[in-house]
């Protein structure tokens, strides 16, 4: 909750499953791709000020997968979009990047941690394998 108190905005998936202060704005995402022993959908938990919205994607749509629970980067993408520009993004679990592969891709600045070393590794090679933009003078 402190971090929360510190963020002008915040978004927590699986933000139904904490004790969190109400919130007009949730975020949905339905998996297009279901499985009968897992979820059909998930939820965001926002403190901003807008009406809820949906947001439909495959698991893995491109097919690879580094953490239980990773998001896809569309989905990421989609997500810091809903909330006005900021400064940078904070990630307190990161897992294996995803959230900081979107945000370079929409051009944000983004930090992330992990208490997992091995996911911190994973992230680090997703975002050193990613091309950077090239500029021409």
């Amino acid at each position: 909750m402190q971090l929360i108190a510190l963020a002008r905005h915040a978004i927590i998936w699986g933000g139904n499953y904490y004790p969190l202060p109400p919130s007009r704005s949730w975020l949905a995402w339905e998996k297009s791709s279901k499985m009968q022993t897992m979820a059909d959908f998930e939820l965001a938990w926002t403190n901003t000020d807008r009406p809820s919205k949906l947001f439909r994607e495959h698991r893995n749509p491109d097919g690879k997968r580094w953490h239980p629970t990773q998001k896809p980067e569309s989905l990421m993408r989609w997500c810091l979009k809903q909330v006005p520009a900021t400064s940078t993004i904070f990630d307190p679990f990161m897992g294996s990047g995803t959230t900081l592969l979107a945000a370079r891709r929409i051009g944000a600045t983004a930090v992330g941690v992990d208490c997992h070393e091995r996911y911190c590794e994973i992230a680090a090679k997703r975002l050193s394998q990613e091309a950077l933009p090239l500029e021409v003078a």
